[in-house]
């Protein structure tokens, strides 16, 4: 008995001491079938572990190793299977640790000029803008994803890997610029170019900016033209006021140059006054006929109160978040402000009979409002919601022999631009659009209201854009309403565009014709049908009205029947709402124009049908199945 006792406590000193023993070959340890070998392979981890000797059908615990900017996400076997202290163990076993980045490391190269440094930043967030280097004798210009300083990062997109930016240094003893470190500085810009009277060539002023511009409040008097080159350097204008009741308002009225790399903040724009000429708003140029690059606004907002009084007067006005009125290139530039516009056309008295018509045009854009023939508009970005408000007041009485004339108003809201003969692409409009009627129509007024999602009114040319947010008309009766989830009315070409917006028209059944869809409200070219076209485009947004329209469908309200390879969601209803009692009540209505293809979501937001029978470029295009596309 004794015998059999001694190896029993030789057994199990011999255990304990092998448990302890890191040495022991993996297959001697399954052969003796005592205990298992669990061995670790931390996978980049800050510490490694011992292997760990488990008794048979013993429990265990499993080491937690740590890993700066990143998170564990537990021990995995060889084939791939997450292993725990609850898993069953019946051999040996090597795990190897699984990590979930969190942060990653930004390294900004400053070079010889400055010192440079490193920042932790975090997984699917932006980096922070880290602050500025100074170095006497020279102005920082930016941090750059390239030592050849050929693309540069303005802390507007994620990176999500480890990263080196470098950064860019203006040498003041170059000349080459003149450098802009405040206010009074800014606004003495505007010097025409000159010519070198030694080789009779050119010279173009060309200015920098320093540091953010504070203008303490005031109110800044516009550069009435540009011709030179402003490159903003990434900071911005701020703390300003535009109180003007010239015919062009923006920063600059009118601009012949180069502006980029500029940021508007924190300012306010009100404009209260009659109308007695053309106008044209913007808050970087009134109008462009230059190049406006990589220029953004913020959420400021943008108050304007145009008037019309008398008679046989027809004027413009032109509104855009980023220019008025643009014959030039406006590209990558974003606006956020909120416009709000009221537009008042009032008939007065005229001695006799008067036939004739007092008449406005405003033209309401979140990126610019009429952008013309020669105009071109490429990734931009509006967030901002617009407002118009309209009213037209003509009197059809006579007193003392005078009779009023005739009030007449032609009105375009588009989220990026309101009335479009040029070209617009790769461009995005998520926001909100109103176009609120303050008195109806009556036989003697015309009124004649185009809102678009993207674009109000379209002669020209728009290519891989969208429109999200919601579209309202609403008020009173008009003479002809459009309204369209991306255009109101086209007449000339639309191609690898969507739209996913909410289309409401709250106004009573129109005087003349209403056209509502939910991509388009009319396409249809007046003297040449064929020539109005929308190519391989689809629409996911939903319809609502309060009286039944003249045209309406689930794609395009009035067509030529030229909207190629175009779809609509097959769940796509118009309905009428009214409400008693505070209580909605939603009735179908039957569409009166069937174009377009029905497609379930799943098929319309497949990634092959969107890249292989509607060609979305995904050199343009992020495909997600599932997703709505998102512009690169």
């Amino acid at each position: 008995m004794k015998k059999h006792l001694s190896i029993v406590v030789m057994l199990l000193v011999l255990a304990v001491t092998l448990t302890s023993c890191s040495w022991l070959p993996t297959s001697l340890t399954d052969k003796l079938g005592i205990f298992y070998t669990i061995s670790y392979d931390v996978n980049g981890a800050d510490q490694t572990f011992k292997d760990t000797f488990v008794l048979k059908d013993k429990p265990f615990e499993l080491p937690t190793p740590q890993r700066e900017n990143y998170e564990f996400e537990g021990w995995y076997t060889a084939g791939g299977e997450l292993f725990t202290s609850e898993s069953p163990l019946t051999a040996s076993v090597k795990l190897t640790a699984k990590w979930r980045q969190t942060h990653y490391t930004i390294t900004y190269n400053c070079g010889e000029i400055a010192e440079s440094f490193t920042k932790s930043a975090p997984l699917g967030e932006y980096p922070t803008k880290p602050a500025t280097p100074e170095v006497e004798g020279y102005v920082f210009t930016g941090w750059y994803l390239d030592e050849g300083y050929t693309e540069r990062y303005f802390f507007d997109r994620l990176l999500n890997k480890d990263t080196t930016l470098y950064a860019k240094f203006y040498d003041t003893k170059l000349g080459e610029y003149i450098v802009i470190s405040n206010v009074e500085q800014l606004m003495a810009i505007g010097n025409p170019p000159a010519t070198d009277e030694s080789t009779g060539e050119t010279i173009v002023p060309k200015y920098l900016l320093a540091c953010d511009i504070n203008c303490k409040g005031e109110t800044i008097t516009p550069i009435k033209e540009f011709s030179g080159e402003l490159d903003g350097n990434g900071y911005k204008i701020f703390n300003f006021a535009f109180n003007e009741t010239s015919n062009t308002i923006g920063f600059v009225r009118t601009n012949k140059g180069i502006i980029k790399n500029l940021y508007f903040a924190d300012f306010t724009f009100d404009y209260n006054h009659s109308v007695k000429a053309d106008r044209y708003f913007g808050i970087v140029a009134g109008i462009n006929n230059g190049t406006i690059d990589n220029c953004h606004i913020d959420n400021s907002p943008m108050n304007i109160k145009a008037t019309l009084t008398g008679y046989g007067a027809g004027y413009v006005a032109k509104i855009g978040g980023v220019s008025g009125r643009n014959t030039g290139i406006i590209s990558n530039c974003s606006n956020a402000l909120e416009i709000n516009v009221t537009a008042i056309v009032q008939g007065n008295s005229v001695g006799g009979w008067d036939s004739s018509y007092l008449n406005m045009h405003p033209d309401v854009g979140g990126i610019v409002g009429v952008n013309e023939t020669k105009g071109t508009i490429t990734n931009c970005n509006n967030t901002g919601n617009i407002s118009l408000s309209i009213d037209t007041r003509y009197a059809s009485w006579y007193k003392g022999g005078n009779r009023y004339t005739k009030a007449q108003m032609w009105a375009n809201v588009g989220g990026i631009v309101a009335n479009n003969y040029g070209s617009a692409d790769n461009s995005l409009h998520n926001g909100n659009l109103n176009a609120i009627v303050l008195n109806s129509v009556d036989s003697n007024e015309y009124m004649d209201i185009k809102v678009g999602g993207a674009i109000g009114y379209n002669h020209g040319t728009i290519t891989n854009s969208c429109a999200m947010g919601n579209v309202t008309l609403s008020g009173k009766k008009v003479t002809d309403g459009f309204v369209g989830g991306f255009v109101a009315s086209n007449q000339l070409k639309v191609y690898n565009c969507y739209t996913s917006v909410n289309v409401n028209d709250s106004t009573p059944a129109a005087k003349g014709n209403k056209y509502i869809g939910s991509f388009a409200g009319y396409n249809k070219m007046a003297d040449n049908a064929e020539q109005a076209t929308i190519t391989k485009c689809f629409s996911t947004g939903s319809v609502t009205l309060v009286s039944t329209p003249t045209h309406s469908g689930p794609f395009v309200g009035l067509s030529s029947n030229t909207e190629k390879d175009c779809f609509y969601l097959d769940t796509a209803t118009a309905v009428i709402a009214t409400v008693v009692d505070e209580v909605e009540t939603l009735v179908p209505i039957e569409f009166t124009n069937t174009s377009g293809e029905a497609k379930d979501a799943g098929t319309l937001l497949s990634v092959d049908f969107i890249e292989n029978t509607l060609y979305f470029d995904r050199d343009i295009w992020l495909l997600i199945d599932g997703q709505l596309p998102t512009i690169k």
